[in-house]
């Protein structure tokens, strides 16, 4: 061998003896750190989010009603309603006007919001205005259970409603 082949020879024994040295570090440096901390059991694995908490229906809801009357014809209604909710509980004031005429009433409101989203709503007429003798026709205000449902967007009520001695009929409230 020359001079030449022995400096390299000398070179790779040297490079070799490193490269186990560093192989060694590697694996105490793999085999030496910290084990992953242990899942902890109250939370569990990650969970996807939960879906977010439907909009509280408190505040002013205001629009419109027909009641379907039983010769087919529809009496519609303006209304304006008042409502606070505390937890699936509702509670407020309605005043129902019906159009074309000077007859309202002014309702107490007592309900729930169900698990599933629908809101179920119980009114009770605690003032209301009755035609003048003579000017024909009789308004009745029923005390009415409504069954609404809340749109997607949280910002309409719609729904039917249904009362002993009536026909029932439908409404639609906007978020005011």
């Amino acid at each position: 061998m020359s001079e030449g082949q022995t400096s390299w020879g000398w070179i790779g024994t040297v490079l070799a003896a490193c490269i186990t040295v560093l192989g060694s570090i590697v694996v105490a440096v793999i085999n030496h750190q910290p084990a992953p901390a242990p899942i902890d059991p109250t939370h569990g694995p990650a969970r996807p989010p939960a879906p977010a908490a439907a909009p509280s229906l408190t505040g002013r809801w205001g629009g419109s009603g027909v009641q379907m009357m039983p010769d087919g014809s529809q009496r519609a209604y303006n209304m304006v309603m008042d409502l606070v909710q505390e937890r699936t509980t509702l509670t407020g004031v309605s005043r129902q006007d019906l159009l074309g005429t000077d007859y309202f009433a002014v309702v107490s409101l007592n309900g729930q919001v169900g698990k599933d989203g629908a809101v179920h709503l119980q009114d009770l007429v605690i003032q209301q205005s009755y035609p003048v003798q003579g000017q024909g026709g009789v308004v009745w205000w029923y005390a009415k259970t409504c069954s609404l449902e809340l749109s997607a967007d949280g910002n309409t009520l719609e729904g039917t409603w249904q009362a002993p001695g009536a026909s029932g009929g439908t409404m639609r409230l906007q978020r005011r």
